[in-house]
């Protein structure tokens, strides 16, 4: 059994929709190593993106992603060798980045001081 999980004020922000969608792209630009124009890119067709989404069907992928891209938390490009290659590659803006990941409060000298971590890190 599959869990998917999303943030709450990405939700907020983008819609659910794109929130779970956002949250697997997040994860997948973590462990990429294709790294152009100074940022990290990840590659994939909505057919294969809706693979990892049962529940979406493609046209239901099409439509969210299209929305990320409109509302400026995805920029798409692309970066294929072959030029018939019509996959698309994508990346997320600081923007949507930054909105990923919450901060977490730590306590510093058993002063009962909290400090917040950075908003979030760098892919």
């Amino acid at each position: 059994m599959s869990k998917y999980y999303f943030n709450k004020d990405v939700a907020k922000r983008y819609g659910v929709n794109e929130a779970i969608i956002l949250e697997m792209l997040y994860f997948r630009l973590s462990k990429t190593n294709h790294i152009y124009d100074g940022k990290k890119w990840w590659f994939g067709s909505i057919k294969h993106i809706q693979k990892s989404f049962p529940f979406y069907t493609e046209k239901q992928v099409w439509r969210i992603m299209n929305s990320l891209e409109k509302q400026k938390a995805v920029i798409v490009g692309n970066y294929n060798k072959m030029k018939y290659d019509r996959t698309k590659w994508y990346t997320m803006t600081e923007e949507a980045i930054s909105q990923m990941v919450k901060p977490i409060p730590v306590v510093i000298n058993n002063n009962n001081k909290e400090f917040e971590l950075p908003k979030h890190k760098p892919l």
